[in-house]
């Protein structure tokens, strides 16, 4: 997952929404109706719940390309039922309330908090790098790894005010 969000958030400012108690997700974990949960199952009707429901993936916003968001999103879920892997358990609450420890055993962890620290995150997942090839993902590591070092070159009206008389 955390690799995933270079492809579903993949602007500077998506990050300022993946924040704890926001309903989009902080955290890499799943639930049922669960709000904060970044995978989250909502049943179907009433009556139906157990023949439809839908799976939404919380940690997707505006500005990403809705094609390779939804490939890699997709190729991500078909590799996880392929190599059966354990989602672990359900959550039904806000994993911000946990400590840091009860996080960790319940293997909850944090989403990127940055564009850069989730660029770092998909250059440890060699999975997309078959999922795209080499010359895509090599390209698009590049162009988010320009986009993260020019957004960290600007000073912002917040910085001007905050310091520009302290020093």
């Amino acid at each position: 997952m955390p690799a995933l969000c270079a492809f579903t958030a993949p602007t500077v400012t998506s990050y300022k929404r993946l924040v704890p108690h926001n309903w989009a997700s902080a955290y890499g974990c799943y639930g049922f109706a669960n709000r904060e949960a970044a995978l989250r199952v909502i049943p179907g009707s009433r009556g139906k719940e157990e023949k439809s429901f839908n799976i939404e993936f919380k940690p997707v916003d505006g500005t990403c390309n809705p094609y390779l968001a939804l490939t890699a999103i997709l190729a991500a879920g078909m590799d996880g039922i392929e190599k059966e892997i354990d989602p672990g358990k359900a959550i039904d609450f806000d994993p911000a309330n946990l400590s840091d420890q009860e996080r960790q055993d319940l293997g909850i962890f944090r989403f990127p908090t940055n564009l850069g620290e989730a660029v770092i995150a998909l250059q440890e997942d060699q999975f997309f790098r078959e999922v795209l090839g080499d010359v895509m993902y090599d390209e698009y590591i590049k162009l988010k790894r320009f986009t993260w070092m020019e957004y960290n070159k600007q000073i912002t009206p917040w910085e001007l005010e905050k310091y520009a008389e302290s020093f």
